[in-house]
C-alpha cells in the first residue's frame, strides 16, 4: 500500500508543481502590468509638470498694482522661469504679439481695463494660462469673471503666496505641446 502512494504521490505532484508555477506567472504577469500602467501614468504627469515649470512668466499690468513684490517673490521662488519686467498693457496693444508662446500670463486685475477679451482670445489660441491677481480689497466685476470664465486653463488669485500654488497646479492640468 505504501508503494502505491508513493507512486501515486510521483506523479500527481508534478501536475501540482506546474499548477502552481502557472499560477505564480498569471499572477506575476498581472502585478507587472498593473506596475507599468501606474508608473506611465504617474511619469506622463511628472513629465508635463517638468514641461509646464519651463514655461515663461510674464507678468501684465493692467492699471492696478504695480507687480513688483510678486515679479520678485517669483523670481526668488527658483522654481519658475520670470520675465524681468513687468509689462504695461495699457501702453501697448500689440504687446501680447511679441511675448514667448510657451508662457504663463499673471495679469494685475483692474476693473477699469476693458482689453481683457483679446488677452483671454490670445490665450486660447495658444494653450497659455491666465492667472488674474487681484488684490484682497478689489472684486473682479460680473463682466470680466464672464470673460475669463470662457477659457479653461484659467486661475484667479489674490495673495502673492497664492499666486505661487496657483502657477503650479496650472501647469498639472495645461497641455504641455508648444504649438
Amino acid at each position: 500500500m505504501i508503494h502505491y502512494l508513493q507512486v501515486l504521490w510521483e506523479h500527481i505532484m508534478p501536475a501540482f508543481d506546474a499548477y502552481a508555477l502557472i499560477v505564480f506567472l498569471i499572477h506575476f504577469a498581472l502585478g507587472v502590468i498593473t506596475c507599468m500602467a501606474f508608473l506611465r501614468l504617474f511619469f506622463r504627469k511628472e513629465i508635463r509638470i517638468f514641461k509646464n515649470l519651463k514655461r515663461t512668466i510674464y507678468l501684465l499690468r493692467t492699471g492696478g498694482p504695480t507687480l513688483e513684490n510678486e515679479l520678485e517673490l517669483l523670481k526668488g521662488n527658483g522654481l519658475y522661469t520670470v520675465n524681468d519686467r513687468v509689462f504695461d498693457l495699457n501702453s501697448s496693444s500689440n504687446l501680447l504679439q511679441t511675448l514667448n508662446t510657451f508662457a504663463v500670463l499673471v495679469i494685475g486685475y483692474s476693473t477699469k481695463f476693458n482689453g481683457y477679451q483679446s488677452i483671454v482670445d490670445h490665450a486660447k489660441a495658444r494653450d497659455i494660462p491666465i492667472v488674474v491677481l487681484a488684490g484682497t480689497s478689489t472684486e473682479i466685476t460680473p463682466e470680466h469673471q464672464a470673460i475669463f470664465r470662457q477659457y479653461n486653463y484659467f486661475d484667479m488669485c489674490n495673495t502673492p503666496s497664492r499666486l505661487l500654488t496657483t502657477i503650479f497646479n496650472l501647469s498639472i492640468v495645461t497641455p504641455h505641446d508648444k504649438k
